[in-house]
C-alpha cells in the first residue's frame, strides 16, 4: 500500500484540487474484506497542494451564473435547448475511474511528476503558461513512447532518427489516440503554438497580452494537458473548463463548453493499462 501513497494523493488532488501530502494514515488488510489482520501506521511525504483550480464539479447550480453572461447554450449537453438545466448536479467520478487514475500514475512516473506540477503551477500566473506547456510536452513524450505502432505513420526520417515532422505534430497528434479521440478546434491548435513562445522566453505569441488574455491561454493549455491524463487512464466522464469557468471573455466569445464531453466513436476506446479493482 505504500508504494500507492505518492500516486493516490496526486489522483486526489487532480479530482478535488487538494493533493493531501504531509501525514497519511495508511491502514492495509491482506483482505480486500478488511476481515483479516489489518495493520496500520503514518507516512511523511511533502507539503500539501491546493491547486487554484479545479478540473472537476459536480454543483450545476453552483454555476448557474453564467446563465445571464452568455446567449449560448453554455451548459451541453447538460441543458435543453433553451439553456435550462436538466439535472442539478453530475455524478462523481466512480472508484474504477479513480483507480484506473492511480495506476496511470503509479506505472509513470514522468506522467506523476507532470501530474504535480500541473497542480502547483496554478498558484502563479506568470508560471503557468512554461510549465503547463512542459506537462504537456511530458504527456505527449509518455504516449508516444507507449503507442509507438500508432505513431509510426506520422514520423519522417531525420539525422537522429524518425521523429515527428514538428513540435506542431508532437503536440496534437497524441489527441487522435482512440482513447483520447479529441478534436482540437483551430483555437486550441493555435493555443498549442504558443508553446515556442513560452519554452524560449516570451509571453505569448504576440509578446505581449492583458493579464486576462494570459490567463486564457494557460487555462486553454491546462485544458488540454487534463484531457491527455484523464482520457488516458480511461476516464471519460466531464472534464470543467476552467476559461469558461471563470467566465473569460475569449472563451465565451468563442462558445466554448462548460464541460468537456467523451463522444463515443463507432469503437469504444480502451484504456492503456487495465485498472486495478481497488486502490
Amino acid at each position: 500500500m505504500g508504494k500507492y501513497m505518492y500516486p493516490i494523493s496526486l489522483s486526489l488532488g487532480l479530482v478535488t484540487s487538494v493533493a493531501p501530502f504531509d501525514y497519511a494514515i495508511v491502514v492495509a488488510s491482506k483482505t480486500s474484506e478488511f476481515d483479516g489482520e489489518i495493520m496500520g501506521g503514518i507516512v511523511k511525504l511533502r507539503p500539501t497542494i491546493k491547486s487554484q483550480y479545479r478540473f472537476f464539479t459536480t454543483d450545476l447550480y453552483g454555476l448557474g451564473w453564467l446563465r445571464h453572461i452568455v446567449d449560448y447554450d453554455v451548459f451541453r449537453p447538460y441543458c435543453d435547448e433553451k439553456g435550462d438545466l436538466l439535472k442539478g448536479r453530475l455524478d462523481p467520478m466512480t472508484e474504477q475511474e479513480f483507480s484506473g487514475l492511480v495506476s496511470m500514475l503509479h506505472r509513470s512516473k514522468d506522467l506523476a511528476r507532470a501530474t504535480r506540477m500541473l497542480l502547483v503551477a496554478s498558484f502563479d500566473l506568470d508560471y503557468m503558461g512554461p510549465i503547463y506547456c512542459v506537462v504537456l510536452e511530458t504527456i505527449c513524450s509518455v504516449s508516444y513512447k507507449e503507442n509507438e505502432d500508432f505513431f509510426k505513420p506520422f514520423l519522417v526520417k531525420k539525422k537522429w532518427g524518425y521523429d515527428f515532422k514538428n513540435n506542431g505534430e508532437k503536440l496534437t497528434k497524441p489527441f487522435e489516440l482512440q482513447q483520447i479521440a479529441y478534436e482540437l478546434s483551430d483555437t486550441e491548435k493555435k493555443i498549442i503554438k504558443t508553446r515556442n513562445n513560452f519554452l524560449h522566453g516570451g509571453i505569448t505569441e504576440e509578446g505581449k497580452e492583458s493579464t486576462e488574455k494570459l490567463r486564457y491561454i494557460c487555462m486553454e493549455l491546462r485544458k488540454l494537458c487534463s484531457i491527455l491524463l484523464f482520457r488516458y487512464a480511461g476516464y471519460k466522464g466531464p472534464i470543467l473548463n476552467n476559461a469558461v469557468a471563470l467566465g473569460l471573455e475569449e472563451a465565451l466569445k468563442n462558445k466554448e463548453p462548460l464541460f468537456i464531453t467523451y463522444e463515443e466513436k463507432t469503437e469504444a476506446p480502451q484504456p492503456t493499462e487495465k485498472p486495478e479493482a481497488s486502490v
